[in-house]
């Protein structure tokens, strides 16, 4: 049974007579909608007209506040804050929380206030199996990835990630873990592996064949495949590093 409450005396109940402002109403089946707008939502508090829930498309649900779509779930059960879709994102992809904006309010912040020495957390959480009934990942499963993308006049193109993987068998207790560096070369967008922090420690470089002639500065440092040297920029010149 829906429950309705009468909160003004022009409320139109068909089939009742003569509502009275406070009044509750059941009714022997859901209620019923139009899909409203942005502007008008269909489901709204009676002195905020332009504020409130409607449904843009089948399956999909939108809320507004001063007439301008704040949210939406989409069909295939998407969060989109600030935008309509997943843009820049994979709209197929099911339980995806997207954030859009046109200035520089389109922000994640997270905080965190205790007095002690416990930080803010961001979890990225991987399992093999299914949510209710999760195995344990293997070793070389990635466990979470931030990915940066630049738009290049067509469409969304990755540019850097830092990779999170499985690095040996893990057990109970157990989870071995490595950081992957990805940075796209200039002529493409698919960032490829150039450094890693292993499970132990030790940190490797990606080698390289041959002295950097893109982008270098003072500084630098790379693995050189021909010598097995680490090699340095320094005074405007590559040296050997040992």
């Amino acid at each position: 049974m829906a429950a309705l409450e009468v909160l003004a005396l022009n409320t139109v109940i068909p089939q009742i007579q003569a509502p009275q402002v406070g009044d509750t109403y059941l009714f022997p089946r859901a209620a019923e909608f139009s899909a409203g707008t942005a502007l008008l939502p269909s489901i709204t508090r009676n002195t905020d007209t332009d504020t409130g829930m409607w449904f843009p498309a089948a399956n999909t649900i939108a809320w507004s506040t001063g007439g301008l779509e704040a949210m939406r779930i989409t069909s295939t059960r998407n969060v989109v804050i600030g935008g309509t879709a997943a843009i820049g994102g994979n709209a197929s992809v099911y339980g995806g929380l997207y954030l859009a904006a046109n200035d520089s309010t389109a922000e994640l912040q997270n905080y965190r206030a205790s007095d002690n020495s416990g930080a803010a957390l961001s979890y990225l959480n991987k399992a093999r199996g299914t949510i209710a009934s999760p195995t344990a990942v293997l070793s070389g499963d990635g466990l979470g990835s931030v990915i940066w993308r630049g738009y290049d006049g067509a469409a969304y193109a990755q540019a850097a990630i830092i990779r999170a993987e499985v690095d040996g068998t893990p057990g109970s207790g157990d989870m071995p873990g490595r950081l992957l560096f990805l940075t796209s070369a200039d002529g493409t967008s698919t960032p490829t592996e150039r450094m890693r922090v292993k499970s132990a420690g030790q940190v490797r470089f990606v080698p390289l064949a041959a002295d950097p002639t893109v982008n270098v500065e003072d500084g630098d440092v790379y693995y050189n495949s021909a010598t097995n040297k680490l090699r340095v920029r320094a005074g405007g010149a590559w040296a050997d590093l040992n």
